[in-house]
């Protein structure tokens, strides 16, 4: 049986919109999860900053100034920590 443990995940905008000079790149954050591997790692930090943006008045503020749904973002990376 595998062993839970911990990633960064990064969460990033799907396409560069030239529009976005605010942001010095595309990533828009990183999030800390515990999962079995890579794949799941990626979902839950996905799913985690998700919720994140709903609840966290600075982060809601950042994507709503800049348009943002969960359909604009993605979470293509996650490193084992």
């Amino acid at each position: 049986m595998q062993a839970m443990k911990l990633w960064l995940v990064e969460i990033r905008l799907k396409d560069w919109k030239p529009d976005f000079s605010a942001l010095p790149s595309r990533v828009l954050g990183y999030e800390e999860v515990e999962a079995l591997d890579d794949y799941s790692a990626r979902h839950t930090g996905f799913d985690q900053f998700k919720r994140r943006a709903t609840y966290e008045p600075r982060l809601k503020e950042k994507l709503s100034q800049l348009g943002l749904t969960h359909l604009d973002y993605c979470a293509p990376d996650a490193v084992s920590l």
